[in-house]
């Protein structure tokens, strides 16, 4: 009698083993990601992430909502659209200072801006950016308002002392493509743009790099991954994981730059040697420097699209919460 329940407790325990191998794993949580990934290599690691498989191994998988950045990155995150976006800095503190319901967790780069390039057309008489003085408006052309683009634009104008509405005109073309299109066909004299957009038609011939960013502005915060504050709330948890995620693929990044350079190569259909121009200088991190912070907030202070009397240490503490970082 013995050996027939022992038969029958085995038989029992052989059969909820099958059950428990056969039953189907949990579906991975899908997270909405608002970004310019895709164009922006400051924002790559997204894509390391997801070739390495480092967001399956959290549960995740990204669906990534492509935009021409600034204030179109972050408008789906403050609305609650899109819980994450990898946003310029520029346009979250704008909307912060609004009052929209968004939190930074995470910086992205530390020399990102040396990837922001002013470009002209390889038949251009510019050779430095100097030479605009005394052109008559000649139209210089970024992305959009509270872009990166945008800001890059102002301080170039403003360092090389040239008179907006006389010597240049800055105008606003709506995305990277946009301006790059004008730029070819010579409807602009000078394109503002993420060093991507334009390498593959500098390994061509077609345009010409005269400067960066880097050449104006030193230890800004440029970027950040927000977050909507009420996902943020509900989902730490879920955040977290992206997070780590990420930070591990910057880490990777920044250890494997040919591996990245392929990658991006293939994933952009460009040429190698564009892809090492775009990604040369560039290095990826989820740190965030708080005077880069202030340096960020003080020029658009100087742009005017601030008030003077913001307190940098109050807006920080009140939209940055690192708290989540591994």
């Amino acid at each position: 009698m013995k050996s027939l329940k022992n038969k029958l407790l085995g038989v029992a325990m052989f059969a909820s083993l099958g059950v428990i191998a056969n039953a189907p794993m949990a579906p991975a949580q899908t997270i909405d990601v608002a970004s310019t990934a895709s164009l922006f290599p400051q924002f790559y690691p997204l894509a390391i992430a997801d070739e390495q498989g480092l967001f399956k191994k959290e549960g995740i998988t990204i669906k990534e909502l492509a935009t021409s950045g600034g204030g179109a990155t972050v408008a789906p995150v403050v609305s609650g659209d899109t819980p994450i976006g990898l946003a310029s800095m520029s346009a979250t503190i704008l909307a912060r200072l609004e009052g929209a319901p968004i939190k930074v967790i995470s910086g992205v780069s530390p020399n990102f801006l040396s990837t922001i390039v002013y470009a002209v057309h390889s038949d251009s008489k510019v050779q430095k950016l100097s030479q605009l003085t005394g052109m008559s408006r000649a139209k210089i052309g970024y992305t959009s308002g509270g872009s990166i683009t945008d800001t890059a634009s102002a301080v170039m104008v403003r360092a090389e002392k040239l008179r907006e509405g006389t010597d240049v005109e800055r105008v606003a073309l709506g995305s990277m493509q946009a301006a790059t299109a004008a730029l070819l066909t010579r409807q602009i004299e000078v394109e503002v743009a993420n060093v991507n957009a334009v390498a593959d038609y500098v390994v061509k011939g077609n345009l010409r790099i005269v400067g960066d960013t880097s050449d104006y502005m030193k230890n800004y915060e440029a970027n950040a991954i927000i977050v909507n504050a009420a996902y943020l709330e509900k989902n730490k948890e879920t955040v977290r994981k992206f997070l780590r995620a990420y930070s591990q693929a910057a880490a990777f990044g920044n250890a494997n730059k040919q591996w990245v350079e392929a990658l991006y190569a293939k994933r952009a259909k460009v040429a190698p040697e564009a892809a090492g121009i775009i990604l040369k200088k560039l290095e990826w991190t989820t740190a965030l420097n708080y005077e880069g912070f202030v340096n960020q907030l003080d020029l658009l202070k100087q742009n005017g699209d601030v008030k003077k009397d913001v307190d940098a240490k109050r807006l920080y503490d009140g939209m940055v919460d690192l708290s989540l970082l591994p």
